[in-house]
């Protein structure tokens, strides 16, 4: 048996044991740091957010930072998401190639959930509109020291916040956290991605402000500690994807996501891209485009994902250029 079915078998056995193995409770609600976990962009989105293996874009180092160390040109991407209940996030995301290797890049991502009713603590409206809202800025540096792997680092700051409160009263916090990766390309067609993310994060809350003079109050709020194993392989000349991820948090819970991508061949009118993925109990469609140009390379993707959890389907939507 070749390695590239073997991993191929592999992957699927694994998405059928353990999807049905998955335990009801297993879950990362109500931790920090949510809008990390929704998803990078509407390619990976599409392939079931398994993205710790195989490089895509620039918004790739936020799943595994080392991934954007194998890239030889500059790319920016920018993600729209449409999501359920009022919510909204948008991405940008930038990479630039270091010579003789690595890379390094930026990312900004903004959540948000406007006009809130507040109410008081017997459910009565008080006439006031909140505001929640996460902003991510994230920068790293990759290095491909070796024909075979690449190693990344990211700093990533959060700033998380609620105005409105009580009227006048606006809380805010911020927090820094570090994510590590590694890929690993032992041959031309399979990739292995391991990335350790959200180290030391921890927003410290104080609502002291909502109670007045000599009030006090307070919680800090863990971001999840991540760890994802990810498995990628290209077969059929290339043209066929299949990804794997395995993710694992300190707060006992874990995912397991999957996706298959398959790529037309090359052609001076452009290339195209049909994708379908399982995001641990979510299917996952998409499909992307891309044009050349004399000097560069623009591309647009779509992705809709219909989560279990969720009253209406997340879709994404995506434009990149590479130059």
């Amino acid at each position: 048996m070749s390695a590239g079915i073997f991993l191929m078998t592999a992957c699927g056995a694994g998405l059928l044991v353990l999807g049905a193995a998955r335990a009801d409770e297993n879950s990362n609600g109500g931790t920090a740091g949510a809008l990390r976990r929704v998803g990078q962009g509407a390619a990976l989105m599409a392939l079931g957010n398994a993205g710790a293996a195989f490089p895509m874009g620039p918004e790739s180092r936020l799943v595994n930072p080392a991934l954007i160390g194998w890239g030889d040109v500059r790319k920016a991407g920018l993600d729209w998401y449409k999501l359920s209940l009022d919510r909204s996030l948008l991405g940008v995301h930038v990479s630039w190639p270091l010579r003789p290797m690595g890379a390094f890049g930026l990312s900004y991502q903004r959540a948000g959930v406007s006009d809130i009713p507040e109410t008081t603590t017997w459910g009565e409206p008080t006439g006031n509109q909140m505001e929640a809202s996460d902003n991510l800025f994230s920068f790293g540096v990759a290095l491909n020291p070796a024909r075979f792997f690449a190693l990344g680092l990211n700093m990533s700051v959060l700033s998380s916040g609620f105005s409105g409160l009580d009227g006048s009263v606006e809380m805010k916090e911020t927090t820094a956290a570090v994510d590590l990766g590694l890929s690993v390309r032992p041959t031309d067609k399979v990739w292995v991605g391991l990335s350790l993310q959200n180290l030391g994060g921890s927003l410290a809350w104080d609502s002291s402000p909502l109670w007045g003079a000599g009030g006090s109050g307070g919680d800090e709020d863990e971001l999840p500690v991540t760890l994802t194993l990810g498995l990628a392989g290209e077969f059929v000349q290339q043209r066929l994807l299949v990804v794997a991820d395995y993710e694992a948090t300190d707060v006992d819970a874990w995912d397991l996501r999957g996706g298959l991508e398959w790529r037309s061949p090359a052609a001076e009118m452009g290339r195209w891209a049909l994708r379908a993925g399982w995001d641990d109990g979510s299917p996952a469609l998409g499909l992307g485009f891309a044009w050349p140009f004399q000097t560069f390379e623009t591309g647009l993707d779509y992705a809709v994902t219909f989560h279990e959890n969720d009253p209406d389907e997340i879709h994404t939507i995506s434009w990149r250029v590479a130059f």
